[in-house]
């Protein structure tokens, strides 16, 4: 273990947990982050308005470093993130580490972000994401992105699991440097859900930041509900919900990053994701209306929350 004039100082970090309805999880997550060998200075817990019994779980716990603090509504992810990051940026913290209430922490996750952001140094070094691994299919990655011009690109593990410089990845597990995220105004509240990770991520590279996979740090994720396909390849399948925003935010988080070539490409992968569902013997009706109309949406610029369970 390093010391931590090299690793970084804990202390100095804030970790935020946007939570809703996490009861089946949440004591896991925050059990996992309680046995870091190097642990955060303080977990914010930011609940949005759950009806389960998250909160009563997580105070159950006793972690003498846990705030708790809850959303009268659900007001999304990227208010939670910018929530915790003004609550950082007020309680002098230099980091702020982003961990799902799904998501459970390697032990050594937050130790070998912190050592990689000191030899990263001068890289300028604003966003250092975690290996992603499928909690029920561990051997199964969620790769970071690189950003090709109309197309996110997947990256591979590189042989010897160095730091190496990528454009975007999930946020569960990402360590922020609180600075950059101030500088860019941190995250886009208005998308809700999905795609707010990406959106930010690409606004630090714009600014001139350098964002970084550390697979050495590992984490382990519910990437949704898996799905076996005929190959042998799995599917991780959302509430058909879900895809209204990951439609809605990705049209227009494309047409900013790549215009109308980006679009397109955009359209093609929804084509194929809904032919691997169709495949797979899934009911894509409603999946498909849900898509349309966070297309549709996007066009005319309506964003923030919807009703889950309706299409008006």
């Amino acid at each position: 273990m390093q010391d931590k004039e090299m690793t970084g100082n804990g202390d100095k970090v804030c970790c935020v947990i946007a939570a809703h309805n996490g009861e089946v999880t949440i004591a896991e997550t925050l059990r996992s982050l309680e046995h870091q060998t190097v642990p955060p200075g303080r977990i914010l817990l930011i609940d949005n308005d759950s009806i389960d019994n998250t909160l009563e779980i997580a105070e159950s716990l006793g972690l003498e470093n846990l705030r708790v603090v809850r959303n009268e509504r659900n007001l999304g992810v990227g208010a939670v993130f910018n929530a915790g990051l003004r609550l950082a940026g007020d309680g002098d913290f230099k980091h702020l580490w982003v961990v799902d209430q799904d998501t459970c922490c390697g032990p050594a996750c937050l130790e070998t972000l912190l050592e990689a952001e000191s030899v990263l140094k001068k890289e300028n070094p604003a966003a250092l994401f975690s290996l992603a691994r499928s909690k029920p299919y561990p051997e199964i990655v969620l790769p970071p992105y690189i950003w090709r011009g109309k197309r996110f690109e997947e990256i591979p593990l590189p042989p010897d699991r160095a730091a190496c410089r990528v454009d975007s990845s999930i946020s569960s597990g990402t360590l922020y440097n609180v600075d950059a995220l101030q500088k860019i105004h941190g995250f886009r509240e208005d998308y809700f859900i999905d795609f707010v990770d990406h959106e930010c991520h690409m606004r630090l590279v714009d600014a001139g930041y350098g964002n970084f996979w550390v697979p050495g740090a590992e984490i382990f994720h519910e990437l949704g509900y898996p799905v076996r396909e005929s190959g042998g390849g799995v599917l991780f399948v959302h509430p058909a919900w879900r895809y209204y925003y990951m439609s809605r935010n990705m049209v227009n988080g494309y047409w900013h990053l790549g215009g109308t070539r980006a679009l397109f490409a955009f359209l093609k992968e929804a084509d194929g994701l809904l032919g691997r569902f169709a495949a797979a013997g899934l009911d894509t009706g409603t999946i498909r209306r849900f898509l349309y109309k966070g297309f549709c949406d996007a066009i005319i610029g309506r964003f923030g929350a919807i009703d889950n369970g309706k299409m008006d």
